[in-house]
């Protein structure tokens, strides 16, 4: 792979999901054409060629046009509910029980569940909907030149709210979609967290037989789990580790290609960005002005480590985050704005930040990378900048 860093489009980060995850779920599943998954410091991030940038926004579009976004929320309707009974096989009490062979089962079935569940939750991310808020936002600059008026008139459209304006069909039909599909995908992420719990199960209880640490359970290929579970043949522990902290996929079209150790460190100097050049520029979320002490998201892991950070969160401080999940909602009452790196209209953090009114921008990035905790920032969510003062 030769193309240059900024060849690449950033999509999302999301922290904790290991080499086993990644290859067997994410890698074969998420692009359409071609991309990068880049793990390291505890969060997987997601880059994007403009070709497969190019072809998520048409597929979007197309199944717009073809109103087949109701098939894409009956399908993560059913896998919520066919996951939800599959919970007894993943308790303890239940995996203790399991033989070898049927805890490597319970791992497939997991893996299909989950590029089940990713395969329908991807076009509800935001690049799918590009085109459609594009044409959202071409409608309402011909009806408010005043940007911060425009971006709060948005925000109420999108919420559902009454605005003195006529909406001609097709805008009308968008922005029903867009506010569905904002609440679908809050319920979707909060849906996973299960299979996340029973992730987290099978590594510890793969973990008790083997007497390898959890981590390193869940930086093992399917190969060396199978060996594992079926031979008793102990992995590469040197590969292991080094996979723990740091690796990489290329993913083009079926190919998917493997990157660690030495030659992660040279693909991470030559492929990725470098962040300090990077400016804190992102899409308005929900407008206003604000200043305050900037309060970066941990990696948290467990739901027991989320309410430790909930409590711990300082009223009118500024949330950054490389996204917000559903275990972030008690804290959105004490925040004064949210920047997320992840952007797009149907992000969680969008969805609260309209419903509660918090100055929001979304699709920086890098704000996690280059911000510290303690830093005084002004957010100008209006026009989407955020300033270190």
């Amino acid at each position: 792979m030769k193309k240059a860093a900024e060849e690449y489009v950033f999509l999302w980060r999301e922290s904790y999901i290991d080499f086993l995850w990644t290859e067997n779920v994410v890698a074969p599943t998420y692009f359409q054409k071609e991309g990068v998954l880049v793990y390291e410091h505890t969060q997987l991030s997601a880059y994007a060629t403009p070709q497969e940038i190019d072809t998520i926004r048409k597929v979007g579009e197309s199944l717009f046009v073809q109103d087949k976004y109701v098939d894409v929320e009956k399908n993560l309707l059913d896998i919520a509910k066919e996951t939800e009974a599959k919970r007894k096989h993943y308790s303890k009490q239940a995996l203790k029980k399991t033989s070898n062979s049927a805890l490597l089962a319970l791992y497939q079935e997991l893996f299909n569940l989950m590029k089940r569940f990713l395969y329908s939750y991807r076009y509800t991310e935001p690049h799918y909907l590009d085109l459609l808020e594009k044409k959202v936002d071409q409608f309402l600059d011909k009806q408010e030149k005043n940007k911060e008026k425009k971006e709060y008139l948005k925000a109420q459209l999108l919420v559902g709210g009454e605005v003195r304006m006529t909406l001609d069909q097709e805008i009308q039909h968008i922005i029903q979609l867009l506010g569905e599909i904002s609440k679908k995908r809050f319920e979707a992420k909060r849906d996973s967290l299960i299979t996340s719990r029973y992730a987290d199960a099978l590594l510890e209880e793969t973990a008790r037989r083997s007497y390898l640490a959890m981590t390193q359970v869940s930086s093992l290929n399917y190969r060396e789990l199978k060996d594992l579970l079926l031979n008793n043949t102990k992995p590469d522990i040197n590969t292991v580790n080094e996979r723990k902290d740091s690796f990489a996929f290329h993913v083009k079209g079926t190919e998917v290609n493997e990157i660690i150790g030495r030659q992660f460190t040279d693909f991470r100097n030559s492929f990725l960005p470098s962040q300090a050049e990077h400016m804190i520029i992102g899409s308005t979320a929900y407008p206003g002005k604000v200043i305050g002490k900037a309060v970066v998201l941990p990696s948290i892991a467990t739901p027991e480590e989320y309410g430790k950070f909930i409590e711990d969160f300082e009223k009118g401080s500024i949330l950054v985050a490389p996204m917000t999940s559903p275990d972030l909602v008690p804290v959105f009452k004490d925040v004064a704005a949210i920047v997320t790196d992840e952007g797009g209209i149907t992000s969680h953090a969008a969805l609260i930040a309209r419903e509660m009114k918090i100055p929001c921008i979304v699709g920086t990035s890098y704000a996690t990378k280059i911000l510290k905790t303690g830093m005084q920032l002004l957010v100008d969510a209006t026009n989407a900048k955020v300033s270190i003062i």
